[in-house]
């Protein structure tokens, strides 16, 4: 079982922070995005995974090189010309066809369902294509994929404007056979639901068939997206909890790095994060809701409330609801 991250996108919704690091590279509690997707490949036992890239390559690089699990074998594809969802899993195809299945995962976002359970649902069935959905209440934003009772999809946002039995969101994982390739268009970019599953509900009902799974979704496409996953990971990190590997916690709710320069008068109210090598200077309060990046550096009497700050960043005065950068950059939220 292989598997491809994909993860060249351009983060449009997510901008300005996508103008400074490609948004699988984003620091989510001080963890470059992508280590979400792809802790949750290694867990189902996936071996080997393709990564495509295109918007800033080289902090979706660099964010692979701090993934620490060495039994996962990574591939970087660059693409000079973006080729979409579909276009990028058709470029691999050299690196994925031979094994007896694929899963292609989003690399922008967080999701908790558990992939061996997909995985099963794929193997016990027939479909080319097996997209891993949720029952959710942001069905209208998201856009709905209309489930039939057989299992079936039958509609992916509105698109044939057909209503179905049930309806679920995609969380962005799709299960593949390698017979999927053969359905895939001629042309080198595209869209994976509009050109390759579309077309497949019609002249083949059942080819792509739906798995609803369970836990929580995150889609971090704006600022006020990309803060509330920092808080609920940061505050109850579920089957998501490697990102503690290597901390402290020093206080209840309070994490702390390696090598952390505190000042003794500086106030820490949890939950909070401290990275590797912080430093919180004299008089400095911080929390509750807090992350502060590695080698980042918090000014003498700052307060920090409801913020991220990213890796060497420094951060003076007084912060909340806020994103800061590391060139300093402030992206309020909303």
């Amino acid at each position: 079982m292989r598997a491809m991250v994909l993860a060249a996108g351009f983060g449009l919704r997510l901008r300005p922070l996508t103008i400074e690091r490609a948004k699988p590279a984003c620091p989510v509690v001080n963890r470059p995005l992508i280590h979400f997707p792809l802790s949750r490949l290694a867990a189902a036992g996936v071996r080997e995974v393709v990564v495509n890239t295109h918007h800033l390559p080289d902090t979706v690089r660099a964010a692979l090189d701090q993934f620490d699990d060495t039994d996962l074998r990574l591939t970087v594809l660059h693409e000079p010309v973006i080729l979409g969802t579909g276009g990028g899993l058709k470029n691999a195809r050299r690196y994925l066809e031979s094994d007896d299945l694929i899963i292609l995962q989003n690399g922008d976002t967080i999701c908790e369902a558990d992939l061996a359970e997909a995985v099963r649902a794929h193997r016990n069935g027939s479909a080319l294509a097996t997209l891993v959905l949720l029952d959710d209440p942001r069905i209208e934003r998201y856009g709905a994929v209309e489930v039939a009772a057989d299992g079936a999809v039958v509609d992916i946002a509105n698109l044939r404007r057909q209503r179905a039995a049930r309806r679920g969101i995609f969380v962005g994982t799709h299960v593949l056979s390698p017979e999927v390739f053969a359905h895939l268009p001629a042309r080198e970019a595209f869209c994976i639901i509009r050109d390759a599953y579309l077309p497949l509900l019609s002249a083949r009902p059942g080819a792509v068939r739906a798995h609803f799974a369970n836990g929580r979704f995150f889609d971090l496409g704006t600022p006020s997206d990309y803060l509330a996953a920092n808080w609920s990971l940061l505050e109850s990190p579920g089957p998501l909890s490697f990102w503690r590997n290597g901390l402290s916690e020093v206080a209840p709710g309070v994490w702390c790095g390696k090598d952390i320069n505190l000042a003794s008068d500086a106030i820490l109210r949890a939950p909070l994060l401290l990275g590797n090598r912080a430093r919180v200077e004299p008089g400095a309060v911080l929390g509750p809701r807090v992350i502060v990046g590695n080698n980042a550096t918090v000014a003498a009497n700052a307060e920090l409330r409801c913020c991220v700050v990213w890796d060497g960043a420094r951060v003076a005065g007084r912060e909340s609801d806020s994103i800061l950068t590391t060139r300093n950059e402030t992206v309020a939220n909303k």
